[in-house]
């Protein structure tokens, strides 16, 4: 295999010291080497290795950034557009896409290119990536749009071009930019990070709460970033209200700090309106996954809200944990709730034995055996369940030889 990590090592020294006139002569070398072996070593015959396992992308994305740093000398970024025209046509990265190289050409044009020539190098570029956010926009797919696909190289791309266009006096073009991606995240927080940096409070709360309600019911975390902006404006103003608000929608959102948020909120709510607030904020969570079930669960514990735990338990439709996690809550829950939950899960298995392959009851069987040992219902409403396999499915020797084990 490839001994890449010491010259690695070498290069990102360079560029922490800030040494950029080496560390790009260090970095030019070190896409020569990977190429070099990988190609000598025969490395492309092991399919899993790419350009990842060599840090290639990453040494293509620092040395880009030092490329575009006025701090490197005309004469290296020259000395790089000659080379990259060599490197580029190196056959692990024509035949084996060992790495690609836009951020690179895009630096160098950045600091070498006309206008002309640099800005139709960054449109082929933006164009490559817009089809799909494009595809999503006009289908009103904002939750994918959030949380799926990020188009953080799309918007990138964006404000490099915003930024260049403004610094050559070409201001006419950006608001047609802005308006034509005003749904990709980055756009959306460079107004409103304009806005903020000119005092413009007042404008920037409409532009968030405008960019928010694009994306729908906040069940991703791609609006976090814009809610907390709005929090820091808030907390300014000393807005309890508006502050609760928006810490309840921050606690209801995918992969989040849900504890945090939990916290602000028990401060913020008065005490004689936390009951009914907590009631209502545990049943408002439209995206659970393992994690974020035994944090919330953890909490509906601590509350004592106990009648909260079996919804927030079914709403984890994709669990891989459910018998595990419901033999560590079903001890809170109530009988009527023990039970409900129990004949979902075997409303589930009953579904599923009706079509499963013979590997497949492995499975089955083990959430049957883990579900009957997580309390005296579940165990009871097991082993009726049981019986009706035994009737229905006896003719299956695999599964009735598992169930007997």
């Amino acid at each position: 295999m490839i001994q890449f990590y010491p010259k690695y090592k070498q290069f990102k020294a360079l560029v922490d010291a800030k040494d950029y006139e080496n560390a790009v002569r260090s970095g030019l070398d070190y896409l020569r080497f990977v190429a070099d072996e990988y190609i000598r070593l025969e490395v492309y015959a092991y399919q899993e290795c790419d350009g990842d396992d060599f840090l290639t992308y990453e040494v293509e994305k620092e040395l880009a950034q030092m490329l575009r740093d006025e701090a490197t000398p005309l004469e290296s970024v020259a000395m790089a557009q000659k080379e990259m025209a060599e490197i580029e046509k190196m056959e692990a990265y024509v035949d084996c896409c060992l790495c690609f190289f836009d951020h690179i050409r895009e630096a160098i044009n950045f600091r070498l290119a006309d206008a002309d020539t640099y800005l139709a190098d960054l449109d082929k570029q933006i164009k490559h990536h817009t089809y799909e956010y494009k595809r999503l926009v006009d289908d009103e797919y904002f939750d994918q749009l959030s949380s799926v696909f990020r188009f953080e190289e799309l918007g990138k791309l964006l404000i490099k071009k915003i930024e260049y266009l403004r610094s050559h006096g070409i201001e006419n073009e950006v608001s047609g930019i802005m308006e034509e991606y005003k749904f990709v995240p980055d756009i959306c927080s460079f107004k409103i990070n304009e806005l903020l940096g000119k005092g413009l409070e007042d404008e920037a709360v409409k532009e968030i709460d405008k960019t928010i309600a694009a994306y729908g019911n906040d069940g991703y975390n791609a609006t976090e970033t814009w809610h907390l902006q709005k929090v820091a404006i808030l907390e300014k103003r000393n807005d309890k209200a508006g502050l609760i608000e928006e810490y309840r929608r921050l606690f209801r959102q995918h992969l989040v700090d849900k504890r945090t948020y939990f916290e602000k909120l028990k401060e913020l709510v008065a005490r004689e309106e936390w009951d009914e607030f907590v009631l209502k904020l545990f049943g408002d969570i439209p995206h659970i996954t393992d994690d974020d079930c035994i944090l919330v669960c953890d909490m509906i514990v601590e509350e004592k809200k106990f009648s909260c735990l079996m919804k927030i338990l079914m709403d984890n439709v994709m669990s891989f944990s459910r018998v595990q996690l419901f033999k560590k809550y079903a001890p809170y829950m109530s009988e009527e709730d023990q039970a409900t939950y129990t004949n979902h899960v075997i409303e589930e298995l009953r579904l599923h034995l009706s079509y499963a392959k013979s590997k497949s009851y492995g499975y089955i069987v083990d959430d049957i055996k883990g579900m009957y040992t997580c309390c005296e219902v579940s165990k009871k409403l097991i082993l009726d369940f049981v019986e009706e396999i035994e009737y229905n499915y006896g003719n299956r020797p695999a599964l009735m030889r598992l169930l007997r084990s």
